[in-house]
């Protein structure tokens, strides 16, 4: 079963993004080759995207029916067949979704395994929303980063230190 059949992609409001990066300025919203006003936002969520579902009638009858021919040797075989199924269902990789949520009531959908990342990416997004200062948000989704770009008032230490005014 594919990624698209586990997320429903009839659903006419969710878009499923191909893209790798977004950029978030106070006034745009940028991914692939969509551009949306900022303003048009209406929110970010993280969520987990449900695995398949665990095949147990396939498996309990391949079980049974392999115990019972076990004599006639295939039952060996059905076994394995079993075997491998539950095997497969346990190595799914987990998947998680950002969510952009715009006023239209459309839904943009981007993929990914590292919830921490997505959870960081929201975290980063409520204080650019909350900030009043303007600044640019990067995202890069294949290499995991966000940078934050903005002016800064104040002391930064850059690790070394060293002191910028």
């Amino acid at each position: 079963m594919a990624l698209a059949d586990i997320l429903d992609t009839n659903d006419s409001k969710r878009t499923f993004e191909t893209s790798k990066s977004i950029e978030i300025t106070k006034h745009t919203v940028k991914f692939g080759s969509s551009v949306y006003q900022f303003r048009n936002v209406t929110g970010f969520r993280v969520g987990d995207i449900p695995k398949n579902k665990f095949p147990l009638m396939p498996v309990i009858v391949l079980t049974a029916a392999g115990m019972l021919t076990i004599a006639l040797g295939f039952g060996w075989i059905l076994l394995l067949i079993a075997i491998f199924m539950v095997v497969g269902y346990f190595s799914q990789t987990q998947y998680y979704g950002l969510s952009l949520y715009l006023n239209s009531g459309q839904e943009r959908f981007f993929v990914s395994t590292d919830k921490n990342f997505l959870v960081q990416i929201v975290s980063v997004l409520y204080d650019f929303m909350e900030s009043q200062s303007d600044g640019i948000v990067n995202i890069d989704l294949s290499n995991r980063s966000v940078n934050v770009g903005r002016d800064l008032h104040g002391t930064a230490n850059t690790g070394d230190k060293n002191l910028i005014q």
